[in-house]
């Protein structure tokens, strides 16, 4: 099972309540997932980041019809994040099969929530430098951002945590 633990802003803007009892459920391999909502010139963003990893990515310029289905969304933006830093075809295939069910819960990790803040900063400046979301290449972003060290994690990039932990989970699937 996948948890997805998501900010105070982000549960309300979903309208949904957590899922407080699925704490004792089988886990994700990679762990649970941290969201967080985000405004980027004015228009609604939701951050992603790997809590084991700190690997990120966001989903830029959300519409309300977008969150209609929130499995797919988390889905659809992890493939477009691990595609950003080259995992594509059957690894990313073999990964997503391995998220099972998503439960929502609330944050309970202080400091994945710094990193987030951390990256929330960077993806902002990075928009703003590249003259607004219009002329971001969103794949470039995220590879660039995930190569940034993070003291979190010992000064390593979520790019490298997110490999060396893919290739352990990976060489345990059929």
């Amino acid at each position: 099972m996948t948890r997805i633990c998501c900010t105070q802003a982000l549960l309300k803007l979903l309208r949904i309540k957590p899922d407080e009892t699925q704490d004792s459920l089988t886990r994700a391999p990679l762990g649970d997932w941290y969201a967080h909502l985000l405004w980027i010139e004015r228009k609604k963003c939701i951050l992603f980041t790997n809590e084991e990893t700190l690997f990120s990515f966001p989903a830029l310029d959300i519409k309300k019809t977008d969150l209609a289905d929130t499995n797919t969304f988390f889905r659809e933006n992890l493939r477009r994040g691990l595609e950003a830093i080259g995992i594509i075809g059957t690894s990313a295939s073999k990964l997503l099969l391995t998220l099972g069910e998503e439960a929502r819960s609330k944050t309970t990790n202080r400091s994945v929530l710094g990193s987030m803040n951390d990256y929330a900063f960077q993806y902002r400046v990075y928009v703003e430098t590249q003259g607004g979301l219009r002329h971001c290449d969103m794949l470039e972003m995220t590879r660039a951002i995930n190569e940034s060290p993070m003291s979190a994690i010992g000064y390593d990039s979520g790019t490298q945590r997110l490999r060396r932990s893919l290739e352990t989970i990976l060489s345990d699937l059929p």
